[in-house]
């Protein structure tokens, strides 16, 4: 009895002793500028980082420290650290960071002080990525990066948008940037699948300083996307939001300068008559027809009075839906002591507003989970997986499914798109189709098919299952050494389906069927030894080396199956033999990188800092005689400020120099490249096998060599800051499929010619204006402009004589990419003819070829681009935002105003443009247009400025306070908002296009950009 007692003394005393040795911290952290709690702000045990928490939706925190403890650090991203002796209650006041010392990942290891860098990084928030209503998420970005041009030139919600950093490096190589996901490499179509609101960062890199370290597929820049993550020791946060937009037409631009109905058969009356082809007596033309698709005024004797009893919108015909978007998210965050969580799932669906089909919809799920499992060893794992369809007709914009914006331009107005009753009366319900009489202003007998044919007839559809895992393993076996190994799979099942009915107009009773199943495999397999230390306090080191593997596998099928008599029977068995036969199609594909790097990072002070890269690159991609390849970087970074040079006074709170100089690969060329390809080719009406085209064993790697310098400059604590830096990018050994003489059989080679520098400034600049205890509010701006130039090409004839890519575009040694066609000079007033410059300067009447210049003002890349944002926030309550971007110098070269203004007769039965009532004619001989049948040639005519200021997005949001939430414990926060995109749009006078943001080049039946309104809820559990 005496033993049992004497052990429950013991146990209780040595309870009462671990108690004494932890105790309770409680308190709360908030912002200096506004006073609200900080939301999610780390709160940790100096010297013992595995104790630790995190505070809660009204910025407190309760936390067990032991005894021994004797300060904690408090910490949030964007605000300066402090550490402070550990009271009972500690209420903690953060200031904004003065050295904006956040942590960037530049590339593999543990991440860098943004302060430290010594290259060109810039970091934006997933938030801005968050609830817009578009497909694509990388659309978020535009405008918020200076030096990167984001693209999206069409309203179609299954187009990808084009992504730039630093313009256009190579004439045959490809020119998008690498994707990293959670430090596995990915691609872009991946990304554009992906759920933006996982979306934790955006890291661009864009020079030679940050990007080398991933060698061979860096020389476009690098986007590193880091996904939300839980937090150890934090309650369960659950997030659930929704979204409805409504998307249309964001221009009618066009439409402001065609015809109006009775303008076109004014028009059109004039030249038939004129032309006297015997389909229609003059005095017989275009009488009104009851139940047919024309409506014209007629008296009571019956005949035509030349006027149009109505006008019909065509353009609201194939254009002019309103059409939904949704999207609804939830996702879980949290963690224990030791396991963090983040779990989402996702659903996004947008319709587009063509009168044909065209959707695209998405599902995503994700789960990052992160262990402790010894103070030595972290394991994490990243499951992403998705889901993707897309449909459209399969005759969008061809012969006889008329469709898209050229039709709208094209169809005459008094053409109605509606049923008709037996009186010839109009109908609510659109017509299948619609025909066209020789007694009409037409050619030929013709029939016009609506879009309802294209829809009812026709289906192109795509499904592609997504599964992107890895994990890690994370070492540390001693102070400073951390062993990591990371292995991703980036696993595409893709299966796209066409199907023509029988019914439709374009195969003649005989529709087909045609399958198509791919996959794609790439697995990545990184290993990195990183390890830090000091050397007398001052001197810190960061020694990273690593190995990286990267292997590729792909396979395709096609088979398709014609002659298809029955829609209720479209399978590929049924099809008929014979002369329907189509051979099925197979193909297969790998590539393989093995990679070797290693990185060192010195810093003094935190004023001074070097860093030294280096990696060697080896791909399947390239001849067996230059498969491997050496990369290298070095940089440098001097803080005026930290080192004492410069004493902040007010006026300057930051000021800090960097430059670099390094080297980058492209590897970006089709498969096999390098190699003799065989294949089945056509021989006298047999099948036979042969070398389709050759190879090149001595195929190398581009190569880019890039300098960089830049300033980074803060006013008044940082209040006003400047990022300014210049850029010299120089790409060698340049891959281009280098046309080869007729003589040799073949049409080109792949070959390491030719040379071209871009080189330019980006500027970024963000300004707090007003910092108060309520109110908030800030302007930052980006601004590039990039100078392209093409230095070598691959002959020394093409060096002296350029190169003509097409009939309207030219390469030309000391220039950019350029059109090359006829300056035109006017009409000659005595005879109407049209004039162009020859290249001495004087007009001539007569055409050729020759008489092609380069156009050295009109640009098919915009030099200058960049965006402007604005927000202003509230007792963190209501905010508003907008964001704008502009582009500067670009010219497309419109091809629908070459049908539009062709004033020949071969056109004159579609709509014309206004520019036509102004012909040559003997009484008009100032005409501005040449005389009727004078056709019209691609000349600078066409060519329109494409530089536009867009307000890309604006919202409007609230979240309401705690008070309005009540005493109830489930939902902890409620946000509202409103917004659009595109709402605005300023263009030059001289553009007459749908969208400018399509850039430059030809544009053509052009699907346009829309403008979105939506309204969405957030709820915070």
């Amino acid at each position: 009895m005496k033993r049992l007692a004497l052990f429950f003394l013991t146990l209780m005393m040595g309870l009462g002793w671990a108690v004494a040795q932890n105790r309770t911290v409680t308190g709360t952290v908030v912002s200096s500028t506004d006073n609200e709690p900080l939301i999610g702000a780390s709160v940790v045990v100096v010297g013992q980082p595995t104790i630790g928490t995190t505070t809660d939706f009204d910025g407190k925190f309760k936390l067990s420290v032991p005894a021994n403890a004797k300060k904690l650090r408090f910490s949030y991203v964007g605000m300066q650290a402090q550490e402070h002796d550990i009271e009972n209650v500690m209420n903690i006041v953060l200031s904004d960071s003065k050295d904006l010392d956040v942590v960037v990942v530049v590339g593999y290891g543990s991440g860098q002080k943004l302060s430290t860098v010594s290259g060109s990084v810039a970091r934006v928030s997933g938030e801005k990525l968050e609830n817009k209503p578009v497909a694509n998420v990388m659309d978020g970005l535009q405008g918020q990066v200076a030096g990167m041009q984001v693209e999206t030139g069409s309203g179609d919600p299954n187009a990808v948008a084009s992504v730039q950093i630093h313009g256009n490096a190579s004439l045959g190589a490809g020119g998008s940037p690498l994707y990293i996901v959670d430090g596995v490499q990915t691609s872009a179509g991946v990304v554009m699948a992906m759920n933006p609101s996982d979306f934790e960062s955006i890291t661009v890199l864009k020079d030679a300083s940050s990007t080398s370290i991933y060698g061979a597929r860096a020389a476009n820049g690098v986007i590193v996307i880091t996904t939300k993550r839980g937090k150890l020791n934090q309650d369960g946060q659950i997030s659930v939001s929704t979204m409805y937009g409504v998307s249309s037409l964001i221009s009618r631009r066009p439409f402001e300068h065609i015809m109006s109905a009775q303008e076109l058969l004014k028009y059109q009356m004039k030249h038939r008559v004129s032309q006297n082809d015997g389909l229609v007596p003059g005095s017989e033309f275009l009488k009104g027809f009851k139940g047919t698709a024309f409506a014209g005024e007629v008296d009571a004797d019956g005949n035509y009075t030349g006027k149009v009893l109505r006008e019909y919108d065509w353009l609201n015909v194939f254009m002019g839906k309103h059409a939904p978007t949704f999207q609804t998210d939830m996702s879980i965050a949290g963690g224990s002591d030791n396991v963090s969580y983040y779990v989402s799932g996702g659903y996004f669906s947008q319709e587009g507003i063509s009168a044909e089909t065209s959707r695209y919809r998405k599902f995503n799920i994700r789960s990052n989970i992160d262990a402790r499992v010894k103070e030595w060893l972290r394991v994490g794992m990243n499951v992403s997986g998705g889901l993707v369809q897309q449909e459209a007709s399969s005759f969008q914009g061809s012969a006889y499914v008329n469709s898209g914006t050229f039709a709208a331009l094209t169809i005459p107005a008094y053409y109605s798109p509606f049923v008709k009753d037996a009186n010839g009366n109009d109908m609510n319900e659109y017509a299948r189709y619609i025909r066209l009489h020789k007694s009409y202003p037409v050619l030929t007998n013709t029939t016009l098919y609506l879009p309802s044919v294209a829809n009812e007839t026709s289906l192109s559809k795509g499904t592609s299952y997504r599964l992107n895992a890895s994990g890690y393993a994370q070492l540390r076996p001693i102070e400073g050494l951390t062993l990591k190994t990371q292995a991703g799979i980036d696993m595409i099942f893709g299966r796209d389906q066409r199907l023509v009915y029988p019914e439709n107009p374009d195969v003649n009773g005989l529709g087909f069927n045609r399958q198509s199943y791919d996959n794609s495999n790439t697995l990545t397999w990184t290993n990195t030894a990183e390890y830090k230390f000091k050397v007398k306090e001052d001197h810190d080191f960061t020694a990273l080396l690593g190995q990286e593997f990267v292997d590729n596998r792909s396979e395709g099928f096609t088979a398709m199956a014609r002659g298809l008599r029955n829609r209720d029977y479209m399978f590929l068995g049924h099809g008929q033999l014979g002369s329907f036969l189509v051979r099925p199609s197979q193909s297969s594909s790998a590539y393989a990188y093995f990679s070797l790097f290693a990185r060192l990072n010195y810093t003094f002070k935190d004023y001074m800092a070097f860093d030294v890269t280096v990696r060697n690159d080896r791909s399947s991609r390239f001849g067996r005689n230059h498969q491997a390849a050496t990369f290298f970087s070095v940089g440098a970074m001097y803080d005026f400020l930290r080192s004492g040079l410069v004493d902040d006074k007010g006026l300057i709170s930051t000021l800090r120099l960097k430059a670099n100089y390094g080297t980058q690969g492209n590897s970006s060329i089709p498969l096999y490249a390098s190699e003799a390809l065989t294949g089945t080719i056509n021989y006298t009406e047999e099948l036979a096998f042969g070398v389709t085209s050759i190879g090149n064993p001595n195929l190398a790697w581009e190569r880019q060599g890039m300098f960089s310098v830049g300033v980074d400059y803060g006013m008044w604590d940082n209040t006003l800051t400047v990022d300014l830096a210049y850029y010299n990018r120089k790409t060698t050994d340049m891959l281009m499929n280098v046309p080869l003489p007729y003589s040799t059989g073949y049409g080109a080679r792949w070959q390491n010619v030719g040379a071209m520098t871009n080189q330019g400034v980006d500027l970024t600049l963000q300004y707090n204006f007003l910092r108060l205890k309520d109110w908030n509010a800030y302007v930052s701006a980006t601004f590039n402009y990039n100078d392209e130039r093409i230095d070598k090409l691959f002959s020394d004839k093409t060096n002296k004589e350029g190169y003509a890519v097409t009939n309207i575009m030219k390469y030309n040694v000391g220039k950019p990419i350029v059109y090359h066609i006829p300056v035109f000079a006017g009409i000659n007033e005595n005879t109407g003819k049209q004039m162009w410059y020859d290249k001495d300067g004087n007009k001539t009447d007569v055409y050729s070829s020759d008489l092609r210049q380069d156009i050295d003002y009109a640009r098919i890349s915009a030099p200058i681009s960049g965006g402007v944002s604005m927000g202003v926030t509230w007792k963190n309550q209501l905010s508003f935002n907008m964001d704008w971007t502009y582009t500067l110098g670009a010219y497309s070269l419109n091809n629908d105003r070459f049908f539009l203004e062709n004033n020949v007769y071969g056109f004159s039965m579609m709509n014309r443009s206004k520019k036509l009532l102004d012909e040559w004619t003997e009484d008009n001989p100032k005409g501005t247009v040449a005389k009727f049948g004078e056709d019209l040639v691609f000349d600078t005519r066409l060519l329109e400025n494409a530089s536009y200021l867009r307000l890309k997005n604006i919202q409007l949001a609230y979240t309401f306070p705690k008070t309005l939430l009540g005493s109830q414990k489930i939902i902890s926060g409620v946000k509202v908002y409103v917004s659009s995109r595109n709402l605005l749009t300023f263009v030059d006078k001289s553009y007459t296009g749908f969208d400018p943001e399509a850039g430059g080049g030809v544009s053509l039946n052009a699907f346009p950009n829309t403008r979105q309104f939506v309204g969405g809820l957030q709820l915070m559990f």
